[in-house]
């Protein structure tokens, strides 16, 4: 359980999510064995594993998100080195969205609001609101997973990196910031009572 009292700096939170993204990108761009995805991937394991270690030893917890992509960096980062095959790192989005598109969706079809659990505590809002957001966020998956599909077969490697790092990430950020209406819309309204009282002179 996170402990509640313990303040991480700004920077910690990106540093471990993203992290592990760039170095695969840099060391990709930096070699050539495999395409540079050999080394890159072997980068890609390594950094995972020390930003899910990092997530428990600061939060004493590991968010849902990045455990389940580790356990895909770990199984198919495995594959593509064990096989030198670019095959089932570039697969690797396509399984991670497709995974969390199928969770989501899957769960709605069964009266189960897995994104109220994961977020719960940091978003407040009704449960028409969060069925919505359900829907748009495993749509969304949905659409990333079948573009990396298309990516994966139709781009060169370098380029296909660039996407996957960046490109998602940024789809991803645009998409959460066309939700702000939707999540406010859903808020708890405040009532009378709830109303900040009116400032009184001195």
């Amino acid at each position: 359980m996170a402990d509640p009292q313990r303040v991480l700096p700004k920077w910690v939170r990106p540093a471990i999510e993203f992290g592990p993204l760039l170095t695969f990108f840099v060391v990709q761009r930096s070699t050539e064995r495999l395409g540079g995805l050999y080394w890159a991937t072997v980068a890609l394991m390594v950094t995972t594993s020390l930003a899910v270690l990092c997530s428990w030893f600061l939060e004493r917890r590991v968010p849902p998100v990045p455990l389940i992509t580790g356990v895909f960096v770990g199984i198919l980062g495995g594959l593509t080195i064990y096989l030198e095959s670019e095959l089932f790192i570039k697969i690797k989005p396509t399984l991670v969205y497709g995974t969390f598109a199928a969770v989501l969706l899957g769960g709605l079809a069964f009266h189960q609001l897995f994104l109220r659990s994961v977020l719960g505590e940091a978003l407040v809002m009704g449960e028409i609101g969060w069925r919505l957001l359900s829907v748009r966020l495993g749509l969304f998956c949905a659409a990333l997973a079948a573009s990396n599909e298309v990516f994966r077969r139709v781009l060169d490697t370098d380029t296909w990196t660039t996407v996957k790092t960046f490109g998602y990430a940024s789809a991803t950020m645009v998409f959460l910031i066309f939700q702000g209406s939707l999540i406010e819309a859903h808020a708890p309204k405040k009532g009378p009572d709830d109303a900040e009282p009116p400032a009184t002179g001195a």
